[in-house]
């Protein structure tokens, strides 16, 4: 059912009860700032598109977005809070897997899923790249070859052009890949259940 929160948002979700992660790593700003005391609060809340939503995934604009990401998946979050700007997670260097009970959101809570908001442009989703195209966008330094190499094309003479694709689906594969739900502003702390130490 869809629950819109205010004025520039979209696709606002009020879900069925679940469990969403955040990891934070070491140094981090949900590391430093305890959310179980001030709730999470987006770094520049405000009206947001779909042009945010992609930026924020994509490019990882989350000081000055409005939404705030979580994981359905706690080995994600996990992954997440083992490192961060202080480096890697030790027993000395914490990180920090928060737990969030959907059912506890106020009515109106903006949960937001991502996949389901760039999936109605299919448009914005397609490439001429190759079947591992995936594999360079997900894993750049690893798969560069995926991204430069020129992909067959029709045409006579062939162009030397790298696969074409839109910061969509970059934003796409993203999402999917950490099972992301997005909160759009602010979360209330009282939906905060847990903060576990990572180690």
């Amino acid at each position: 059912m869809r629950c819109i929160s205010g004025p520039g948002s979209h696709g606002a979700l009020r879900i069925r009860r679940m469990y969403l992660y955040k990891g934070a790593g070491p140094g981090s700003h949900w590391c430093q700032q305890d959310a179980r005391i001030s709730g999470f609060v987006a770094g520049k809340p405000g009206a947001t598109s779909l042009g945010d939503l992609v930026q924020h995934i994509a490019h990882g604009v989350s000081h000055a977005s409005a939404y705030i990401s979580f994981s359905s998946s706690y080995d994600v979050a996990w992954t997440y809070a083992c490192s961060g700007p202080r480096g890697e997670a030790t027993r000395t260097n914490h990180g920090f897997v928060y737990v969030v009970d959907t059912e506890k959101a106020p009515p109106g809570s903006p949960f937001v899923y991502p996949a389901q908001e760039l999936s109605g442009r299919p448009e914005d989703l397609t490439h001429d790249g190759s079947p591992n195209l995936a594999l360079g966008i997900l894993e750049p330094f690893r798969y560069r070859y995926f991204l430069q190499t020129p992909p067959l094309r029709r045409g006579n003479p062939p162009t030397h052009q790298p696969p074409s694709f839109k910061q969509e689906l970059k934003a796409l594969f993203f999402a999917l890949r950490d099972s992301e739900v997005l909160v759009h502003n602010r979360l209330d702390k009282a939906c905060i259940v847990g903060r576990e130490v990572i180690p």
